[in-house]
């Protein structure tokens, strides 16, 4: 045999050999890090308490195979470059890397890197099971994550949700990534869903580029203790000021009560004769259905009996149902009068858009229509603020300056315009201020409290003082607080940190009676537990949070 062979194939034998004591004679369920075998004591974990119902669970304290995570509801998806490696997408935690966060030392799910193989990309996707009723927009996605103590790859996991698909073929958002921590300790992770559906579902991802055996950017992780929690009650929220049109509970067949806290025009509202009540609203209740465009003296909507008289700050809402028809064009609101200030779908919008008119340039709002849309409209005073579906679509930068109406309607134009809505149409909202993204976030598809009887003009002002506890909590990075006074005063609202220092006043001057929620956004801070502290009148609460990042 020649000698420079026998070299080489000994060079060769001696590479094999250490490249397999490092890769290839592991655990294939196991860490890249040799120095894994010094965290293998499991300590009793700090469960993080949730204040808002739970409405999904998983401790994952018995099996957590594939098998027995598609018996309780999961998908697992493998979606990585090349073939699959030695191990499952995703599979039962491995003690000897580290233990579970609580429960059995193996009570977690793992994924590493031998999922893949050679140095190809890592795309390991747990969906997770459906919830009861879906999700609402503002439902939170809670689990502990981790890596193995000292690794120096850098896993991370994304989070994903969405509105109806289980495959990752199907549309997703992406919430939020991280790389998982490497210190030897479980981190809890939160996020919240920006979608709504009775199918919609969370998926925790392990997403990493150039990973594999051979690659450097994959290790191990765990995920243990998911929760999905509910998102903050509808009573925690105002009714609208101006108008709240449910179309339901309609005292006869076409009139329709204005369930505002204190609602302007008559109430209850006449209805035109080409708009009657009928089933397919947002939700189980009655709305608009517009007829197909009439002949003239036919016309449609709601007459509000109100002049409009624009607030130095508003907010429009309104659910408008599917397949609208361009009726050239079809009205949602409008007021001839007030600089004829109107919303109308087709006609110079476009089949498939809404178009603001008034005293501004137009705003073209794209994508409505075809599906069923909750379209809100905030004024702030320099720009109008367009949503849909509780997400923000676009601001506008306008100057506004309107005169007074002769007659607002909704559904409608006027009652000598022929082109009224053609469709459906249903929870139309008028605040006289402009909603902040968290209440817009948290009730576009929330029903909210409605005031009895026909005229709701009665004084709901609350009996006592009460400072509620935020929602959501945990959060990241905002949460809203809620607070309620029975008379007008001065109010402080403060929040501070676990030593005391005051963090951040939200609210320090005179405010009216009745029920205030204040956003309070956190990104700048650390995660941990704060304090908020309210003092109005002779009345002092304190109540505390966690922030979760």
């Amino acid at each position: 045999m020649d000698k420079r062979f026998s070299i080489l194939a000994v060079v060769f034998a001696i590479g094999l050999f250490i490249g397999g004591f490092v890769l290839l004679n592991q655990d294939p369920n196991g860490s890249k890090t040799i120095s894994n075998n010094n965290d293998n004591v499991q300590v009793q974990p700090n469960l993080v308490p949730s204040f808002n119902p739970v409405i999904y669970e998983d401790h994952l304290d018995g099996a957590n195979d594939t098998n027995a995570l598609k018996s309780r509801g999961y998908k697992v998806w493998y979606r990585g470059t090349g073939p699959q490696g030695l191990t499952a997408t995703w599979f039962q935690g491995n003690s000897s890397v580290f233990p579970a966060f609580e429960g059995p030392a193996t009570g977690y799910v793992a994924a590493n890197y031998n999922v893949v193989t050679g140095a190809n990309n890592i795309d390991s996707w747990l969906v997770l099971p459906y919830t009861p009723g879906g999700l609402q927009n503002g439902d939170s996605l809670y689990f502990y994550a981790r890596g193995p103590l000292n690794s120096t790859y850098p896993d991370s996991i994304r989070v994903m949700v969405s509105a109806s698909d289980s495959v990752p073929e199907g549309t997703w958002v992406e919430l939020g990534r991280f790389k998982c921590a490497t210190s030897g300790s479980w981190e809890h992770k939160g996020y919240m869903s920006s979608v709504s559906g009775s199918h919609a579902r969370f998926a925790i991802r392990y997403n990493v580029v150039n990973g594999g055996p051979s690659g450097t950017n994959s290790d191990f992780i765990g995920v243990d203790y998911i929760q999905v929690v509910r998102s903050a009650p509808a009573i925690l929220y105002d009714v609208p000021e101006l108008m709240y049109y449910k179309f339901e509970n309609n005292p006869a067949p076409l009139m329709t009560p204005n369930t505002a806290s204190s609602p302007v025009g008559t109430n209850p509202s006449p209805i035109l004769t080409n708009t009657p009540l009928g089933a397919g609203g947002q939700f189980p209740d009655t709305c608009l259905n517009g007829n197909s465009s009439p002949a003239p003296g036919n016309q449609g909507g709601v007459n509000t009996g109100w002049n409009t008289v624009l607030p130095a700050n508003w907010t429009i809402s309104f659910w408008l149902g599917p397949n609208i028809v361009d009726g050239n064009p079809s009205y949602v609101f409008g007021d001839p009068g007030a600089t004829s200030f109107r919303c109308f779908y087709g006609g110079a919008a476009g089949v498939g858009n809404l178009l603001l008119r008034g005293p501004f340039t137009d705003i073209l709002i794209t994508g409505v229509g075809v599906n069923a849309t909750v379209v809100t409209i905030v004024w702030n005073g320099s720009s109008i603020i367009v949503y849909k579906d509780g997400t923000l679509f676009n601001t506008f930068a306008r100057s506004l300056s309107a005169s007074t109406g002769s007659g607002f309607y909704i559904g409608s134009y006027n009652t000598t315009f022929v082109s009224h809505l053609v469709g459906k149409l249903d929870e139309f909202r008028f605040y006289n201020r402009a909603l902040t993204a968290a209440e817009i976030s948290g009730t576009w598809n929330m029903e909210l409290p409605v005031y009895q009887g026909v005229n709701s003009n009665q004084n709901n002002v609350p009996v006592d003082y009460n400072l509620s506890q935020n929602y959501p909590n945990p959060f990241n990075p905002t949460t809203n607080i809620s607070y309620t006074l029975p008379k007008t005063g001065n109010v402080k609202l403060v929040v501070f940190d676990i030593l005391g220092r005051e963090i951040s006043t939200l609210v320090n001057g005179v405010k009216t009676a009745g029920t205030h929620v204040v956003n309070f956004n956190a990104s700048n801070l650390s995660s941990g537990v704060y304090f908020y502290r309210i003092e109005a009148g002779d009345y002092t609460a304190t109540k505390k949070m966690m922030l979760v990042k």
